[in-house]
């Protein structure tokens, strides 16, 4: 049985990863929404005010993009699926360039990518049939480092960092969303059943937000844990995938079911159509909450020649008035 993430792997081998890396270069904002998307594949920006969509990055070694996350640095890392190279893939939004963090070893299907406080980069890898791991990597090395593995009655999919650092996972195997311990790989359930058919993408404010493929998108509680209530069904909402949160506490969501690409809802349940149709099919996504860091300002070109030329003549004048003084 072909592994769900791995349809069509061919066509997006064929039209994406054969393609050289290429992208525009940008400037990320805060409310920028970052979604990957496959056929082609590609991580796109869009705007969270009209929808325009601008490529990031697409081909070079995307092949099947799945999971995104933010780096300290302001990089992107991207999961991607791609057979001949599963692998964890940082992306520079400044020029859309990329490079391999870390491939194969315990990577065998990359579903998702969450980056912890101190940088170091979690990722579910899912196994060809069932079960799965969830992986620490070394964002400078590659180093992978197993933190709690999943039997065969469950499949790890999206991840999301609780408040107090712990991970929490979905299961569309099993139903359900589970706590695992950041530290010792601990799994605690959080919730399972109720409302939660086939959960996919998940992220985390004061409680956890699940997109569910059945059509759902849920609120589920973490203190106390587990209690589920249903924020939209219907309406644009076919086959939810990804989510995110935005500052104002709309849900941001990814939709492959065809009736709208990105959808907005409020806390009460309201949908706004954001994008109707992509180009490609929406994966997972991120909001950005805050804007990047002032860039420390550049000298380049003349500037470094004018700089070069102050300093030598700094440099003459201290040489000839120790020469005077001699």
């Amino acid at each position: 049985m072909q592994h769900p993430l791995l349809a069509f792997g061919s066509l997006s081998l064929a039209l994406g990863g054969l393609w050289p890396a290429h992208g525009a270069a940008l400037e990320l904002a805060a409310g920028d929404i970052l979604v990957t998307t496959r056929f082609p594949a590609a991580v796109l920006r869009v705007d969270p005010v009209d929808g325009t969509q601008t490529v990031v990055t697409s081909g070079g070694q995307l092949n099947l993009p799945s999971g995104i996350a933010l780096e300290p640095g302001w990089t992107l890392v991207v999961a991607d699926a791609g057979p001949l190279q599963p692998a964890v893939i940082r992306v520079d939004p400044s020029d859309g360039s990329q490079s391999v963090v870390s491939s194969g070893g315990e990577l065998v299907v990359p579903v998702d990518v969450e980056v912890e406080a101190d940088g170091q980069i979690l990722v579910s890898s899912q196994n060809l049939d069932f079960g799965g791991k969830i992986v620490r990597i070394d964002p400078q090395g590659g180093g992978q480092t197993v933190v709690t593995t999943f039997g065969v009655a469950t499949r790890p999919g999206s991840l999301a960092l609780d408040p107090n650092g712990d991970i929490l996972v979905t299961d569309d195997l099993g139903a359900a969303v589970t706590r695992v311990d950041a530290q010792t790989g601990v799994q605690t359930p959080l919730s399972s059943g109720g409302l939660l058919s086939s959960p996919i993408g998940i992220d985390v404010s004061t409680a956890a937000f699940v997109a569910d493929f059945s059509g759902l998108v849920i609120r589920v509680e973490l203190d106390p844990p587990g209690t589920q209530t249903p924020i939209a069904s219907g309406g644009n909402l076919s086959q939810p995938f990804g989510i995110g949160i935005e500052s104002s506490g709309d849900l941001i969501v990814s939709d492959q079911g065809g009736l709208a690409d990105i959808v907005r809802i409020t806390p009460g349940g309201s949908q706004q159509v954001l994008v109707p149709s992509l180009a490609s099919v929406p994966f997972h996504l991120i909001v950005l909450l805050e804007d990047p860091p002032t860039p420390l300002p550049t000298v380049s070109g003349w500037g470094r020649w004018l700089a070069a030329g102050a300093l030598l003549a700094a440099l003459v004048g201290v040489g000839a008035q120790c020469r005077s003084q001699s």
